[in-house]
This record gives structure tokens, C-alpha cells and sequence, in this order.
């Protein structure tokens, strides 16, 4: 049995591509994740009330994954899709999992994908990182002004459910 039967490729006159397949397969894994029936109603009334662009993210692989998304009036179509992966500590839903994530996870983290820098209001220490994450623990929510994306600000907040963070809403819209 090949891919192409499986349909994992489909053949485009002489080139191969990926075939939908993998959308099947990336849909029956989005949605057996625990965060989204907590927050699809959330996204719909938050889309309408901000007019911003509303992500439902999680962490898998040290990365900020968005697994759904609603689109208000005004919101920043901005580099990230659906099943994309972000980096943590550079917009609002990373930041609010990671302020809920044990610190040696974060460090696990960061060793792992480092803190690059996207825009000059980047993060890109681990000291102020920490201490951001400390706020955020205080607050209840995360804050990106232009960290990933220049121009844009997001504000997230976490879905916590038996002291276990399942992911965090966020709302991004034009500075």
C-alpha cells in the first residue's frame, strides 16, 4: 500500500503533493483536544465583542499551536494559521502557558527553541522573560505589543481546568 492510495499524496501531472488526508487526520486530532469544547462558544462571543481575531491555543513540541480560530471584524490577519506553530515567549497565549507550566519546563523550553528576537519588543532574556511570566501569574493574563508582529497586540488568557493549563484564548487586533 503506497501513500498516494492512502491518500496521503495525490499525484498533480508529473509532481507529487499532499493530499487532504492529513487535514482528516489534523481535524480528528484538534478535535479530541480537551480545550476546545471549554472554549468554542468563548471564541464565537469574544470574536463579536472585540472585532479582533481570536485564537484558542495550546503547547505541544515547546511550541504555542492555535487549533481554532475566529475571525472578527478588525482582525490582524497575521502570520499564523491554524495547526501553526509560534514561538512561546514572543506572543500572549505562549507567555500565559508558560507562566503556568513548571519553571524547569520553561527552561526545557527556551533551552530548546531560544529566545529570538521577531521585533524589537521581543523578549530575548531569560531573566526578563521569568519575570514577565511572574506578572502574568499575578494578573491572570499575558500582553504582546508588536512581539511577534509589528503593529499588533494581543491580550491572552488561560484555560486552566484541575490545576492543569489546557491552553489559552487569545484576542489580536491592530495596534
Amino acid at each position: 500500500v503506497t501513500l498516494e492510495e492512502k491518500g496521503y499524496v495525490v499525484k498533480n501531472g508529473t509532481e507529487y503533493q499532499i493530499g487532504l488526508k492529513f487535514l482528516d487526520q489534523g481535524m480528528f486530532a484538534r478535535d479530541q483536544h480537551p480545550a476546545l469544547p471549554v472554549a468554542r462558544d468563548a471564541l464565537r462571543q469574544l470574536a463579536a465583542e472585540s472585532d479582533g481575531l481570536v485564537w484558542l491555543t495550546t503547547e505541544e513540541r515547546g511550541q504555542a499551536i492555535h487549533i481554532a480560530k475566529q475571525d472578527g471584524e478588525y482582525g490582524v490577519q497575521a502570520v499564523a494559521r491554524v495547526g501553526s506553530g509560534l514561538p512561546m515567549h514572543a506572543c500572549s497565549p505562549g507567555k500565559v502557558i508558560l507562566a503556568h507550566l513548571p519553571t524547569d519546563q520553561v527552561h526545557e523550553i527556551v533551552d530548546q527553541h531560544g529566545l529570538e528576537a521577531y521585533t524589537e519588543n521581543t523578549i530575548t532574556e531569560i531573566d526578563d522573560l521569568m519575570s514577565s511570566l511572574e506578572e502574568i501569574r499575578q494578573t491572570g493574563v499575558a500582553l504582546s505589543d508588536g512581539e511577534l508582529l509589528s503593529g499588533s497586540r494581543s491580550v491572552a488568557s488561560p484555560i486552566v481546568i484541575d490545576d492543569k493549563i489546557l491552553g489559552a484564548i487569545s484576542v489580536v487586533g491592530p495596534k
